[in-house]
């Protein structure tokens, strides 16, 4: 999946704070209503993906981010929830 998008243009850049440090991500869109999220965790700072197929996130009209339920980093294993662009340990 990261090959296929890595040619696109993202969709949008949403913002995310950690603990007063600010971190861009970005999102494509595959196809309407199926998008990808692509993430970088504040703790070990590699990359990652969260995929709408996967787990559930919305974008609002003003930017705001929110993941329904926490996930994970697949490198350091940490938990996190984002709601409103507020990320906090889950």
């Amino acid at each position: 999946m990261i090959g296929a998008t890595a040619t696109r243009q993202a969709k949008c850049h949403p913002k995310v704070i950690y603990k007063g440090s600010a971190m861009e991500w970005d999102y494509y869109e595959e196809a309407p209503g199926l998008g990808v999220l692509h993430t970088v965790c504040p703790r070990c700072a590699n990359f990652g993906l969260i995929a709408s197929a996967n787990k559930r996130f919305r974008i609002d009209d003003r930017g705001n981010l929110s993941v329904d339920e926490p996930f994970r980093c697949d490198y350091c294993h940490w938990r996190f929830g984002v709601t409103d662009n507020r990320m906090t340990d889950a």
